[in-house]
């Protein structure tokens, strides 16, 4: 290649379009845009998420979404069992629990506290469900009990503010499509439930209708 008395091989052309994209590649990887919260005890700020988070690797094609719930057992709320299992990185589900066998590595999950009714935090499956809790690594707050398969997560994101499950979102949900918003809708959260993608997002407050 040849212009304004410069010359240019081909080779040297080629080389250099190589190595920005190849720089380019590096600065832009992994890069989610992150709403930060003003509150310094939060542990982790709002995350915005992509529809396809990348690079996630998913059994089976396109991932899934759920919806978790918790509720407040043995004294304790359900926001104290989310954070005690999500900040080590793992949720559990009984061996009979909705969905535990669907769910596939790269799939994403919201979890949904009852009585508050707040989506307080979302990860993505970063394992298989085939393995049981051991006692040494149970978080707690109860004892140790039972058969409870570990649900492994990455990118476990804290949501602030949380939002609220009331007839205003519900009216946005296609799961509530031709439904009364207001009318038995608890369905929804009495056992994990898988979700579209758009309902996801409107969730976890990323998206309105």
């Amino acid at each position: 290649m040849e212009s304004n008395g410069i010359s240019v091989g081909v080779d040297e052309v080629a080389a250099w379009f190589k190595q920005h994209l190849a720089s380019q590649a590096t600065s832009t990887a992994g890069a989610y845009p992150v709403k930060v919260s003003n509150d310094s005890t939060k542990k982790v700020a709002t995350q915005v998420l992509p529809l396809s988070p990348a690079p996630a690797k998913h059994e089976g094609g396109s991932p899934k979404y759920w919806i978790v719930p918790s509720g407040k057992q043995g004294g304790h709320s359900a926001e104290e069992h989310l954070r005690s299992w999500l900040d080590r990185g793992f949720w559990g589900f009984g061996p009979s629990t909705p969905g535990r066998k669907a769910m596939r590595p790269g799939d994403w999950a919201c979890f949904y506290a009852s009585v508050t009714h707040q989506i307080l935090a979302l990860g993505r499956i970063a394992g298989d469900l085939d393995h049981l809790v051991e006692a040494q690594e149970w978080p707690g707050p109860g004892p140790f009990h039972g058969e409870v398969y570990k649900v492994p997560l990455a990118d476990v994101t804290w949501l602030d503010p949380a939002p609220v499950l009331d007839a205003e979102l519900r009216a946005q949900l296609d799961a509530f499509r031709d439904k009364v918003p207001g009318a038995g809708w608890s369905w929804l959260v009495q056992s994990t439930r898988k979700v579209t993608a758009g309902d996801f997002m409107r969730l976890t407050g990323q998206e309105h209708s």
